[in-house]
């Protein structure tokens, strides 16, 4: 509700352009990029532009394609924010996440497919402050968390526009600082 209500929950696409700067283990130089992410229904194209390592992957609804050689996400409408639209949706698992030492209180959605995303609410304003995910691929665990900056108001919806997220890819982990300057 915090987020939008039947307003997210009927979300039928989503457009964010913006700039990214990226960071690794190995270097900590960012690098100045760019992001675009398109979203309609299951179906996404997902692009980071750059003149290292540019990263391109795009989901049919059925399968994932990606430029990285070796290495593909599940679907990113599988994990963090998408999963917000799939509340109340059958075969979306949703339980309480609370963790007193940590002194955090949320929930995790789990897909049908049994990805899932913990995520983490902020207790004055019931918003989603953050999320974290974890998957396996090719015999490795890959995890992903994300903090929430900023967001934006955008047609009743409240979307991040301002994040930074962590890939932690095993044996490199690599940070980018996300911020969106078009949202659709």
């Amino acid at each position: 509700a915090a987020h939008g209500g039947d307003k997210l929950k009927n979300l039928k696409s989503l457009v964010m352009r913006g700039s990214v700067d990226i960071t690794t283990s190995a270097m900590n130089q960012a690098i100045p990029s760019t992001f675009v992410t398109v979203i309609a229904g299951d179906k996404y194209n997902y692009e980071i532009n750059n003149p290292f390592q540019p990263l391109k992957q795009v989901y049919d609804g059925s399968q994932t394609f990606s430029t990285l050689r070796g290495f593909s996400l599940p679907p990113i409408t599988s994990l963090g924010f998408p999963l917000l639209t799939k509340i109340g949706v059958v075969g979306y698992a949703i339980t309480p996440l609370t963790d007193a030492k940590k002194k955090r209180s949320g929930f995790r959605i789990t897909t049908p497919e049994g990805y899932y995303t913990d995520f983490l609410i902020d207790e004055k304003t019931n918003q989603v402050k953050g999320y974290e995910s974890s998957y396996d691929y090719d015999g490795r665990t890959i995890t992903t968390s994300v903090v929430i900056d900023k967001c934006l108001m955008v047609d009743g919806v409240l979307v991040p526009e301002k994040y930074s997220q962590r890939f932690d890819l095993g044996q490199l982990t690599a940070y980018a600082d996300f911020k969106s300057k078009v949202i659709l």
